[in-house]
């Protein structure tokens, strides 16, 4: 049997855990630059506010005091994230991290009741541990979990599909798109062949759906009959690349403020590639107007390294010289980008014989040491004078929250 344990409304409540002025109030998270909508409390939902709708759209709201705001606060998401998993591996199972969010479990084939029990028991220890609501949905595969979540969610946040008769029902209720693996695409072009709902998807013949859909999609109709097609990926693959971008809060045609956003988003996709026990062999920059601008313009310039590299200064005097190749006086960027790839794993690097600093003990060194003081006390406790201290380009977040759990200055004082 599969558990899927889905944080309630995650960015909202982790806002409402540390604020209890928030609690029963209608609050809606902002992306970056306060652009649009990414998480919303029950309560703003009941207002009919959209995933994703601009924020200007809901200006009068925010302005009249009637729906709270806060802007994204993506460093207390993810430890309020990592809290919950170490919570999740109190109850000795095997795990899957699917999202930030989500996580599947293994947990053992057994009655209704008890399942419930066990629910109901995940339930409260991540809420005494962590402050935060999931919903715990269970089936006798992911599918049928990730079906069982969706109806908790609905109701008591806790669903056990277990009989046939049960699942048929759940599955009668919900629209062939929302099924996981299937979505939007493959729905059309099941009812293009009169395929309507996910009951027929679970009872339609092997060889017909394999013909529509190919095997991803015979493996979801499997999953919906009770047979598991997918298994717990609990070790997942590292990534093949590694991506930090962000819009500026004002256009600038400084290459000064590009300089600055480039070793910015060096320093951080660098960071998550030592997190990983990486190196890379390529970097490239990626720069461009904003959609509005009158001049458009977008280019990029990457180069090859020699030898894989994890050490910040090094990277960030490659990203500069691929700005430079690019960079263009007079136009209005909005938006810049530094992509890290071609990894090899840090312990296995063969070294270039015309490599003059064989060495890099001291480097590595030196890295692990950053690392280690900014994630004891602050993501930037330590940073690079590259990175500028002004940083004029920020991006916009006017209502972003302290953080809490990752800053000793943040930390809640009690008066």
């Amino acid at each position: 049997m599969f558990a899927l344990i889905d944080c309630n409304n995650f960015f909202a409540s982790c806002e409402m855990v540390f604020d209890l002025k928030l609690k029963d109030k209608p609050l809606v998270v902002l992306s970056n630059n306060d652009g649009c909508v990414i998480a919303r409390s029950n309560e703003a939902k009941k207002l009919g506010i959209k995933m994703a709708q601009p924020a200007f759209e809901i200006k009068d709201l925010i302005n009249s005091g009637i729906v709270n705001v806060r802007s994204s606060n993506f460093s207390l998401y993810t430890d309020m994230s990592r809290r919950v998993m170490q919570t999740l591996v109190q109850f000795e199972n095997d795990m899957e991290l699917y999202s930030v969010d989500e996580v599947f479990m293994e947990v053992p084939d057994s009655s209704k009741s008890d399942l419930e029990k066990l629910a109901a028991k995940i339930r409260n220890k991540v809420k005494m541990w962590t402050g935060l609501s999931v919903s715990v949905g269970i089936g006798a595969t992911k599918t049928l979990a990730k079906l069982a979540n969706k109806q908790a969610k609905e109701g008591s946040n806790i669903k056990v599909l277990l009989h046939e008769s049960e699942i048929d029902e759940a599955l009668s209720a919900t629209n062939l798109e929302d099924i996981w693996g299937i979505g939007r695409r493959c729905a059309k072009r099941l009812k293009k062949a009169n395929i309507h709902s996910p009951l027929e998807l679970k009872l339609i013949d092997d060889i017909i759906i394999k013909k529509i859909l190919g095997v991803m999609g015979l493996r979801v109709s499997l999953e919906l009959r009770g047979i598991n097609s997918f298994s717990l990926d609990n070790s997942p693959t590292p990534r093949k690349s590694i991506l930090s971008s962000r819009s500026f809060g004002r256009p600038t045609s400084e290459l000064s403020d590009l300089e600055e956003a480039v070793s910015s988003f060096t320093t951080k996709a660098t960071e998550k590639l030592r997190k990983e026990k990486q190196a890379t062999s390529f970097i490239s920059v990626f720069v461009s107007t904003g959609k509005k601008s009158k001049e458009q313009y977008f280019n990029q310039a990457g180069i090859s390294l020699s030898t894989p590299l994890s050490y910040t200064p090094d990277l960030i005097s490659y990203a500069k010289k691929c700005l430079k190749k690019i960079y263009k006086p007079h136009i209005l960027y909005k938006k810049a980008a530094v992509m890290l790839s071609d990894f090899s794993d840090q312990a296995s690097i063969q070294k270039d014989l015309f490599e003059k600093d064989l060495n890099l003990t001291k480097k590595e060194k030196l890295m692990q040491l950053l690392d280690k003081i900014n994630n004891r006390y602050d993501k930037e406790a330590l940073f690079f004078m590259s990175s500028g201290i002004d940083r004029k380009w920020k991006s916009n977040r006017v209502n972003v929250s302290p953080k809490y759990t990752t800053s000793w200055a943040d930390l809640l004082k009690v008066k």
